[in-house]
């Protein structure tokens, strides 16, 4: 695509420096320390309550209670941590198997470096199928338009132009662009979005319910100590018996393993879930989860692995299907990043077809032509190749009307089983 603004880029070293300044192109994963971890821990009704517990334990003369309700108070927040700890690295190792790559044009070359190393200042190249990896005002355009479900809603692609901003999150559908960072990290549109909600404090259904159960169960304790302790006092029962019923009565009313419980069944869970690929930045946000009954998308929404494959070649006269894919697989670009064409050049590949001649001139397609046109050099003379959408192709071809009947029945039976 040629440029019609002059854009130079940074140079490594330039870039390096203001990554020093600006920090890296990610949104930072706000993270507890270890301290604050173990702190926040003990802040809980069921802690308080197994601190009284192990009081009266020491005040009746029970040094093994004592010690063993401080030891169960212990492994409750190392199993908490513990799994906390493994949960985060398994997120961390997903995080890495999902950084982006990026063209970027530093020292006057174009090159391929992680999305993380952008700068504010950076030329940055994307064609389709491509993540806008920051705030990227468009230098120079051809046939763009990109998919901003993520940040508005909008289930069309929208056009932009020169001028336009391309916002991070959003996707290239179709052309390509060419422009400078203008904003990075947590500082772009969408960085902005994610601060937004994670300023939102808000309990899950899970920590409601738990907080409810541990009132509801320390007010019950409470309610019947008090209540034996004045009728054992106003007997005058001797002390030591009636703090060692008191402390019976609050360890039996409390739930000690049930934060441990339900923090060790959550983060195998996201453990779970991480190893397929699926990232959970809150723990307590996959019991929300497991309470929908239904869950809805428009057709735009991804459910599936987003990978399309070469499944049945159709051949007509005087071309079989080896000859067939291997004059698409010529058509259409190795680097494009469209997933049609990715998937015409793997079957290819798969099935071991190199190219029927030399490459003369590629012409790659955009929104506008539909498609994509080769001239290669074959045995018998140069042949225009066409690949792109099937009423295109059809208005290229002089079809006779049993051909054409013949193409339209094939087109309908590949689009009524699911083809593309």
């Amino acid at each position: 695509m040629p440029l019609t603004t002059a854009l130079t880029g940074l140079t490594a070293e330039e870039a390096a420096r203001r990554l020093r300044e600006q920090g890296p192109n990610e949104i930072e994963e706000k993270r507890e320390n270890v301290i604050i971890k173990i702190l926040r821990s003990f802040v809980s009704p069921i802690t308080f309550m197994l601190l009284a517990a192990s009081g009266l334990s020491l005040a009746a003369g029970r040094v093994f209670d004592f010690y063993f309700i401080l030891a169960l108070l212990a492994l409750n927040v190392v199993v908490s941590l513990w799994h906390e700890w493994k949960t985060d690295n398994a997120l961390e190792e997903l995080r890495k198997k999902l950084s982006v790559s990026v063209t970027v044009l530093r020292d006057g070359t174009w090159r391929e470096i992680n999305s993380k190393l952008l700068v504010r200042g950076d030329v940055v190249e994307c064609t389709v199928g491509n993540m806008v990896p920051a705030d990227i005002t468009i230098a120079d355009a051809k046939n763009l338009q990109l998919n901003e479900a993520v940040l508005t809603g909008e289930s069309l692609p929208k056009e932009k132009n020169t001028g336009d901003t391309a916002y991070s999150g959003s996707s290239v559908v179709s052309g390509t662009l060419r422009g400078e960072v203008t904003a990075t990290g947590a500082k772009t549109f969408f960085g902005k979005i994610v601060g937004s909600v994670e300023t939102s404090g808000r309990r899950s259904a899970m920590e409601r319910d738990i907080l409810s159960i541990t009132k509801f169960l320390m007010l019950a304790s409470l309610t019947a100590i008090v209540l034996l302790t004045a009728a054992l006092l106003h007997e005058h029962k001797p002390l030591i018996d009636i703090l060692l019923l008191d402390l019976s009565l609050l360890i039996a009313g409390l739930p000690v393993s049930l934060p441990t419980v339900m923090t060790l069944i959550v983060s195998l869970g996201a453990a779970l879930l991480a190893a397929k690929d699926a990232l959970v930045r809150r723990l307590a946000a996959l019991e929300d989860l497991a309470n929908v009954n239904l869950l809805l998308t428009d057709k735009t929404g991804t459910l599936t692995e987003s990978t399309i494959t070469l499944e049945r070649v159709y051949a007509y006269a005087p071309y079989d299907e080896e000859q067939m894919l291997r004059l698409a697989a010529a058509g259409v670009s190795p680097s494009d990043k469209n997933l049609l064409d990715q998937a015409v050049a793997l079957g290819a590949r798969k099935r071991g077809l190199a190219s029927l001649g030399a490459v003369l001139d590629f012409t790659p397609g955009d929104s506008l032509r539909k498609r994509s046109t080769v001239l290669l050099s074959l045995d018998e003379g140069q042949t225009l190749v066409s690949v792109g959408t099937p009423p295109i192709i059809e208005g290229l071809c002089a079809f006779t009307a049993e051909l054409k009947a013949r193409v339209e029945q094939d087109i309908a039976a590949a689009a009524a089983g699911g083809s593309q």
